[in-house]
């Protein structure tokens, strides 16, 4: 299938470079919230020679849809992709040691992405288990102050890690790019974690 441009606004907010997910979350306690969540992100592996690219992602559908950051396998001054995609599901434990906990891995195919929004839409090929799906909340509902939640895999830190804060001001059309509706937090959010979601 050939790669798309996405043309139309896919999410209409974007948190930094994360997302809102799931609706109520705040009446959960922390470890309940990764509990349920966790298992629906995933780690990204995009490799070309000997260099790679890692991030965060979310899986969307039960058929292996997955959200995440364009960036992570785009380039700069570039129309050439890093096809060569490894999609990393959650082990029933993590362990902290990477060679354990990245087995089950996937092919993943890119769908759509848009540079400018810093999204894309990757397909997890033959994924023949059973997956844990994200739902997005609405953002309508966020206010100032609201408990946030990341999950994701920082690179000075460990994979499928939380971390919590605020949710704090809104910024509209972030860049000038028309849709790319920002919210600020103080979860902990570093390199490793992008594409990942933001709970509330």
């Amino acid at each position: 299938m050939k790669t798309k441009r996405l043309h139309t606004v896919f999410l209409l907010v974007i948190l930094l470079v994360f997302w809102i997910f799931g609706s109520h979350a705040s009446a959960l306690t922390p470890k309940q919230i990764y509990q349920r969540i966790s298992p629906g992100v995933v780690f990204i592996y995009a490799v070309e020679g000997n260099k790679g690219s890692a991030g965060t992602g979310s899986i969307i559908r039960e058929d292996g849809l997955v959200i995440t950051n364009a960036h992570i396998f785009t380039r700069k001054n570039s129309s050439r992709l890093i096809s060569n995609i490894w999609i990393y599901l959650k082990p029933i434990r993590v362990t902290g040691n990477p060679k354990k906990d990245l087995v089950r891995r996937f092919k993943g195919e890119i769908l759509v992405y848009d540079v400018k929004l810093d999204l894309a839409l990757l397909r997890m090929k033959e994924a023949d288990v059973r997956l844990t799906r994200v739902d997005f909340g609405d953002s309508e509902n966020i206010v100032i102050g609201d408990q946030a939640f990341a999950i994701g895999h920082p690179e000075q830190g460990g994979l499928w890690s939380l971390t919590t804060g605020v949710i704090s001001p809104h910024k509209s059309d972030y860049g000038g790019v028309t849709g790319k509706n920002l919210f600020q937090t103080e979860a902990s959010i570093n390199r490793g974690n992008s594409g990942g979601p933001l709970l509330d």
